[in-house]
């Protein structure tokens, strides 16, 4: 009878102990495959990852050319610089009385007002050449890729872009004076049968048949823009209120491109 007991309590021993063997494999297994789905999971999520673009005024970063003075500039190359920086001037008031209707000074108030025109005129007409150099439908990989396309450009330009603009005003024809200006941010302001030129901080704006034709970003009546790839190393999903998602990952391994820099 106690060898019976004994028999029957190592048997259940034993069944106990493949049981608690058959969990723990299932436990493990259950584990590995958790893991795997995590894997797969974080796998799909990097394949959708993609980078944003930043658009940035073609405009600005020709500025940026002009003022940083690059050495790959050809010296032969310049018009362009004196065009741009001659309407990027600052004005910070009139510089002639134009309430002094003197002869001699209405003289020099003429010849102030054509030089603005002459300004915008030239300095539209440089970024329009540059501008047209320029590929816009992809994707550059930072400012500076944009930048020494701007500069292949430069290089490769041709003509008295000021002088053009001063002998293109001198047929605009009579303009009348503004004394209110055009906002608080652009004193100088005046207009003819067909354009408007006004002059503040950031230089000369010049709006013809009512389209903003040259200054604040624009290049020959049109907002010219470059797109660049983002320099933010976060990675984020943001959903808009239409439903859709924008993410932006810093990784390397992007499908985006710059133009080929001929």
């Amino acid at each position: 009878m106690q060898t019976k007991f004994i028999i029957t309590v190592l048997s259940a021993l034993a069944l106990s102990a493949c049981g608690h063997g058959s969990s723990s494999g299932a436990s493990q297994k259950n584990s590995s495959g958790s893991d795997d789905s995590l894997t797969q999971q974080k796998k799909i999520g990097e394949s959708h990852s993609t980078k944003i673009a930043a658009t940035i005024p073609l405009a600005a970063l020709i500025v940026d050319v002009a003022n940083e003075h690059d050495k790959r500039i050809s010296s032969q190359s310049q018009d362009w610089d004196i065009a741009i920086r001659a309407a990027i001037h600052p004005c910070v008031g009139w510089e002639v009385d134009p309430m002094d209707r003197s002869k001699s000074n209405s003289r020099m108030l003429d010849g102030y007002l054509m030089a603005n025109e002459g300004k915008a005129i030239g300095g539209n007409e440089a970024m329009t050449q540059i501008a047209a150099g320029v590929e816009t439908d992809g994707v550059y990989h930072d400012q500076e890729a944009v930048k020494t396309k701007i500069i292949q450009v430069i290089n490769a330009l041709h003509g008295s872009f000021l002088a053009d603009g001063m002998k293109r005003a001198q047929k605009i024809g009579p303009a009348t004076v503004d004394l209110t200006g055009s906002g608080a941010e652009k004193p100088v302001h005046f207009q003819t049968a067909q354009d408007d030129f006004a002059c503040g901080p950031s230089g000369v704006v010049w709006i013809h048949d009512g389209i903003k034709w040259f200054g604040q970003g624009s290049i020959n009546g049109k907002e010219v823009s470059v797109a660049v790839e983002s320099t933010d190393s976060t990675s984020a999903e943001q959903s808009s209120s239409n439903g859709t998602s924008t993410k932006d990952d810093n990784s390397q391994d992007s499908d985006v491109k710059a133009p080929p820099v001929q």
